[in-house]
């Protein structure tokens, strides 16, 4: 299969919320944000996002997202960006591909060149499908464990 790369457009917030409801934080517990109606209404409330999606050249199917958003936090008093890496979602048709490597690999790239190098992202942590692949076959060994949170009810 052929895929490329590319920025999302608002008028792929139909397929992006399509692609959502096929791949919930799969652990102990199951989780999905859900997005209807506006994929990208979630993104604007974190302030500036920037959305990439990997499509099949084929049919067009999207078959995966990814996006990071600025935020600036404060180091000894001194301002520093921080991107926050959400919503990395890949059709499940398409979880044995390549296209979860590739299309991190080019937001890495991205973010490398606009000087993006402090990094953070949450997880369930026993979302597996995440969890294996930044700490299986994709190697990101850069990754560090900050912190981890126990909830007991959600409401």
């Amino acid at each position: 299969m052929q895929f490329e790369i590319r920025p999302a457009r608002q008028s792929d917030s139909a397929s992006l919320i399509a692609l959502t409801k096929q791949t919930p934080m799969e652990g102990n517990i199951s989780i999905r944000i859900d997005r209807d109606p506006d994929f990208f209404a979630l993104s604007k409330a974190r302030g500036e996002t920037e959305v990439f999606v990997a499509v099949n050249k084929a049919d067009k199917l999207i078959v995966g997202c990814f996006s990071y958003s600025p935020q600036v936090f404060y180091s000894f008093g001194r301002p520093l960006t921080v991107y926050y890496l959400a919503d990395l979602k890949i059709h499940p048709g398409y979880s044995k591909s390549r296209v979860a490597y590739v299309l991190v690999k080019h937001v890495q790239t991205h973010l490398r060149s606009i000087g993006g190098n402090l990094l953070f992202f949450t997880a369930v942590n026993d979302n597996y499908a995440v969890m294996s692949f930044f700490m299986g076959k994709a190697e990101y060994r850069v990754l560090t464990n900050l912190q981890t949170l126990k909830i007991y009810e959600l409401f």
